[in-house]
């Protein structure tokens, strides 16, 4: 191998060079330019050989972090809870966890974060190799902080907090491949519908503190309240109308769709209800609101699960229907089967994400596995394709291009373009580095909502003030402002701040296509060999 690489021009180990060095390569070992990868001589395998091992040891580091903040997130907010259940009731306090609650907090915590650490080592193996491997598992291991804060914070103003948390991580595992349109516009479409649901509970929050002191069902704010709680968890869990949220949030990769949708997401509108149950299962209204939604979604979901092409957005659409069943049972007071029913669903709807891409597999090993045996006869109804009568499938499509593809993406930005050069696909600001990215990355983020940062804090003082003045204005300003501007910022973040070149290998030109590579110096000039 030595001889053969000095013969035809390349360095090796031995420090060899041969003949023709400096010149555009032999066909021999590079048969076909963009067409093959070229045989690589042994002092560049060396080189990716370390390379690959700093890369292992970066993303076992990476994941050790993500672990350990984890791990640390589920002590804490274990012992905030058992905390409060040992301080019992206090005079004069506004708590809103119930002394059963408190008992299952701690359970319910410990199972998220046994799940989520099994979705990590899962992408260890899976991510093994990607350059954004370790942004996507720390914006993981911040989704399930959001979820332990909302279960275990003592007042609905910390709540706001995970709720917006685990809202931002979210989004930014869905566009974190900003090269492709449809990601930058999904993921702008989900954070917008998670401002609405950040927007109510913040809303609940400030009129919860305007009748603190005097809180009874007669209070306006009170009815307040239960509404902004029932909305709040509405739409972060896709409930009728906005059935498409976990069907856009699909194009993050698969590790980070399955504890993400699966699990986290899932679980966080029955923990926001159980958890706040005091402040709205005396309403009547509110009980009623969530049971028809509850069971409107669960009848449309189950229309729409069946016609859908890929196994991925059919799982994804199945989940809000699921999820509308067992609001219905929360809303009967079922909470201890709601809970359990809601556990066992995540753990469910993570294996099936984690295994979508098996299905055929799956299907063909379990049908030659059980074709000659007893049991065939019994359950061949069950593995044969059904026929699904004409009018229930159009039914089926009606709804689904009603509900997940008119309203699928911001269309007042795509229809903003045709008005200047700005708002146009492709359109960016001048060329910027990384640490410059990532600098006005966090200032956008921060400006749009991150939460326990001063301006999080103004905004919620604002609208306490307004709503003291005049509550029905205060909330309808908000609803509009709020998500509009923050939605307006994070579009800015995936269409102009990010650069979507990273994504192109060496060679490639803006519209995806080839060019050749040379060897430079005798080496081949690749970015991998260059590093």
């Amino acid at each position: 191998y030595t001889a053969r690489c000095c013969q035809h021009g390349q360095c090796c180990d031995q420090g060899h060079e041969g003949p023709d060095a400096a010149s555009e390569g032999d066909p021999r070992i590079w048969p076909a330019l963009g067409q093959s990868t070229p045989v690589l001589p042994p002092c560049h395998r060396v080189e990716q050989l370390r390379h690959g091992r700093s890369m292992a040891s970066r993303e076992a580091f990476v994941t050790c972090l993500a672990s350990v903040i984890m791990i640390m997130s589920c002590i804490a907010s274990t012992t905030v809870l058992l905390e409060e259940a040992s301080a019992g009731e206090v005079v004069g306090t506004s708590r809103i966890h119930s002394n059963k609650y408190l008992r299952r907090g701690p359970a319910i915590i410990a199972f998220t974060t046994l799940v989520a650490l099994c979705g990590l080592g899962f992408s260890r193996r899976y991510l093994h190799g990607e350059f954004m491997f370790d942004r996507l598992v720390l914006l993981a291991a911040g989704m399930l902080v959001g979820l332990h804060l909302v279960v275990a914070a003592p007042n609905l103003g910390v709540k706001v907090g995970g709720w917006s948390l685990q809202g931002l991580c979210s989004t930014f595992l869905i566009g974190a491949y900003n090269d492709r349109p449809t990601a930058r516009n999904n993921a702008t479409y989900v954070f917008m519908v998670y401002q609405f649901s950040d927007t109510f509970l913040l809303i609940a929050s400030v009129a919860r503190h305007a009748c603190a002191a005097h809180f009874s069902e007669d209070c306006a704010a009170a009815r307040m309240v239960a509404l902004s709680l029932i909305a709040a968890a509405m739409f972060k869990t896709s409930q009728f109308p906005v059935m498409n949220v976990f069907i856009r949030s699909m194009e993050a990769t698969t590790a980070s769709s399955a504890i993400n949708d699966g699990v986290l997401t899932s679980l966080a509108g029955i923990v926001l209800l159980l958890s706040t149950k005091a402040l709205w299962f005396w309403s009547l209204e509110a009980r009623a609101t969530l049971a028809f939604v509850g069971a409107l979604t669960a009848l449309v979901s189950g229309l729409m699960s069946k016609i859908r092409a890929d196994r991925k957005g059919s799982v994804a659409i199945a989940i809000p229907g699921t999820l509308g069943t067992l609001y219905i049972l929360v809303a009967a007071g079922f909470d201890e089967t709601a809970l359990v029913l809601a556990l066992g669903h995540s753990a469910f709807r993570m294996v099936q994400l984690l295994r979508v891409h098996n299905l055929f597999l799956d299907h063909t090993n379990l049908r030659a596995a059980l074709h000659n045996s007893s049991a065939w006869q019994n359950i061949k109804w069950w593995m044969e394709p059904a026929v699904v009568p004409e009018r229930l499938y159009r039914l089926g499509w009606a709804l689904s291009r009603m509900l997940t593809e008119d309203f699928d993406q911001p269309h007042i930005l795509h229809k903003l373009g045709r008005f200047g050069s700005f708002f146009k696909e492709g359109a960016s600001f001048c060329p910027l580095d990384k640490y410059r990215q990532w600098m006005l990355t966090s200032l956008l983020v921060v400006l749009a909502g991150l939460p326990f940062t001063p301006l999080s804090h103004a905004k919620a003082e604002l609208l306490q003030g307004l709503y003291t003045l005049h509550p029905l204005g205060a909330v309808l300003l908000m609803l509009v402002l709020g998500p509009l501007i923050s939605t307006g910022l994070v579009w800015l973040v995936f269409a102009k701040v990010l650069d979507p070149q990273r994504f192109r290998h060496h060679g490639e030109d803006q519209h995806g296509s080839r060019k050749a590579k040379r060897v430079v110096g005798g080496r081949l000039d690749t970015p991998l060999l260059q590093a």
